[in-house]
């Protein structure tokens, strides 16, 4: 089924150059202060600071006394995508737009052991708010803050994180939207993945060729950009990684290193979201009854994944599963799975596969879904730039409805 920014949607290439130059006005006037910001130290450093740019690196400024150091990464994805349920009334819709466009501001204050995250966003399917209760939670404004965030490495195996930061719940869910083998993340995540929250997060890491990184995160359990008084009560997560061949990427789609030995990496997360206010823990809507009093309830979810690459080909896979302590009043109880692959070939096409699933449990109010796609990328700069296509069946288990759907879509960036 297509993201609920795309449904009902028949606007075609008509809307797609639209949409390239008509982002939100409120989201723009806070992010050309940041570009103003930027800029104007670039202009008043270029004396006393080295500046380099790289395509696929971004524009780095370290400080003439190495007392500081910025990276900006820039990078949008247009997109076009047709659609058409297979039924006998079944009509083709169309969509197009700019799925993501953001900048992204790393580096170091003081010293490298004290870094920072900055991460904005621009593109309006992303910044939408709507009039509905999580809506006034988010004070009906544009989400434009992605990231914010303070990182203290205070020993050589600890990372301490302060601030709204991703959460790595899992590998699929940390996956930076500019670094898929698709076009974009898998419905299975859409469920199951909690994203961005504001808190801390203590994350650890011990070995060389045999690593394990523990991780221990405390958020307030709400979701990002929120401005209103905490609700309910925190959110409680313990993930821990085993790397059993050494370190590699694993956290980007794609094998690009082609490694002439097998990598994997496994994990499984623990969650617990005392009293939480929204469908899935911290994320879909703020759960509000018919007299306009919030309802809560604990939400518990389990996850395993494992990621795998081996020259040119790369898999990951996960298993899941939320359940409530109320399954009255509406929150999700799911279980899934998820699976895919690629084969990088030598002349930087690459061939993708997904299958995944989600299937409601308990009263089973959660949304169901099959997913199987297949799809093709040219990487002209590894991800920063390429060309991306899939195309696959998305069925709702719910109202036994399947639907053909076939995306496009350029990454460019620096």
């Amino acid at each position: 089924m297509p993201p609920y920014f795309l449904r009902g949607q028949k606007s075609g290439l008509f809307s797609f150059f639209r949409s390239l130059v008509s982002t939100q006005k409120h989201a723009m006037k806070r992010i050309s202060l940041l570009c103003f910001l930027f800029f104007s130290i670039t202009l008043n450093a270029q004396n006393n600071a080295k500046i380099t740019l790289k395509q696929g690196d971004g524009i780095r400024i370290t400080a003439a006394d190495s007392s500081a150091h910025m990276r900006l990464r820039v990078w949008f994805q247009p997109m076009f995508m047709v659609s058409k349920p297979l039924t006998e009334d079944g009509e083709w819709t169309s969509y197009a737009g700019v799925q993501r466009a953001r900048l992204n501001f790393t580096g170091w204050i003081h010293s490298p052991k004290l870094r920072y995250h900055l991460q904005p966003m621009m593109a309006a399917p992303e910044l939408r708010s709507g009039l509905d209760a999580t809506a006034q939670q988010e004070g009906y404004t544009g989400k434009v803050l992605l990231d914010a965030a303070i990182q203290w490495k205070f020993h050589p195996n600890f990372d301490l994180w302060i601030g709204q930061e991703r959460t790595r719940g899992s590998f699929e869910g940390f996956l930076p939207g500019f670094a898929m083998q698709l076009v974009n993340k898998s419905q299975f995540n859409g469920m199951f993945n909690y994203n961005r929250d504001i808190g801390i997060q203590l994350l650890g890491s011990y070995g060389d060729k045999f690593i394990i990184r523990p991780q221990l995160r405390w958020t307030l359990g709400d979701g990002r950009n929120i401005v209103t008084n905490n609700n309910g009560g925190f959110q409680y997560m313990a993930r821990v990684e085993v790397l059993p061949f050494g370190k590699f990427n694993e956290v980007f789609n794609t094998d690009f290193k082609r490694e002439p030995k097998p990598k994997l990496a496994l994990g499984a997360m623990l969650d617990f979201n005392h009293n939480a206010a929204r469908q899935k823990g911290n994320a879909g809507r703020f759960m509000i009854d018919s007299e306009g009093n919030q309802q809560y309830s604990n939400v518990f979810t389990f996850l395993t994944d494992a990621v795998f690459k081996y020259q040119g080909f790369s898999a990951n896979s996960a298993f899941a599963v939320r359940t409530v302590s109320d399954d009255t009043l509406g929150f999700y109880e799911a279980i899934g799975f998820h699976l895919q692959g690629g084969y990088l070939l030598e002349n930087n096409y690459e061939f993708a596969f997904r299958y995944s699933f989600v299937d409601p449990i308990g009263r089973k109010i959660a949304p169901g879904s099959r997913e199987y796609l297949i799809g093709v990328s040219k990487y002209i700069n590894g991800h920063p730039l390429k060309v991306q296509s899939d195309i696959g069946l998305i069925r709702n288990t719910v109202f036994q409805r399947t639907t053909l759907q076939y995306r496009f879509q350029i990454v460019a960036g620096f």
